[in-house]
């Protein structure tokens, strides 16, 4: 199960209960090193207001991108490579954290959707990996109404680059929602394989 999950492929993994998970979590990690991969692990526990949930973990992604990617002065070369994209995704995540909704964020990540795909190059460039991983542990602790939207930017922020994404449940979760304002989500078989654990 642990290869579906770390191969080159997008992921929903539910659990039957949480100590698997935690153990699959400390598995991803440890094969992550050294692997030619970059594994961002992001619990979506979050201790905040739970109507803010998907804007928190988004923030808290790209503030563990920018942390990963930061480059000192030790490596002068590097360091002046990267420091204006740094500067640039610094403030980036400064008004990631001026969006209210779930939607002024998924317009404002379309917008910015191209200097948050190159630094997620420059980690893998960085990091001298071959891809990314992210992977959100806890999903089930999103509100159900928020996962689907969620789940579509964490796809469209790995879509297009040297990245994939690992979903971690230990419920059924909602990444998809067909409403009468349209289709809000990840679709099975299409964006994602679903793996039982």
């Amino acid at each position: 199960m642990i290869d579906k999950v770390l191969s080159r492929v997008n992921s929903v993994v539910i659990f039957t209960n949480p100590d698997a998970m935690a153990s699959h979590v400390k598995a991803v990690e440890k094969l992550g090193i050294g692997s030619g991969m970059s594994v961002l692990y992001l619990s979506c526990k979050n201790p905040n207001e739970p109507t803010a949930a998907s804007i928190w973990v988004i923030n808290r992604l790209l503030e563990i991108i920018s942390l990963r990617t930061h480059v000192g002065c030790g490596n002068p070369t590097a360091w002046f490579k990267y420091r204006k994209d740094n500067t640039e995704f610094g403030l980036l995540i400064q008004r990631v954290r001026e969006q209210t909704t779930a939607d002024a964020l998924n317009s404002f990540l379309a917008h910015n959707n191209n200097a948050i795909k190159k630094q997620i190059r420059n980690l893998v460039e960085v990091e001298k990996s071959q891809f990314a991983l992210v992977v959100l542990g806890d999903f089930q602790e999103i509100p159900r109404e928020q996962q689907p939207a969620l789940a579509m930017m964490i796809h469209k922020l790995t879509k297009g680059v040297p990245a994939y994404f690992s979903i971690l449940s230990t419920d059924e979760p909602l990444v998809f929602r067909k409403d009468s304002l349209g289709e809000v989500g990840i679709q099975r078989s299409h964006d994602y394989v679903e793996v039982r654990a």
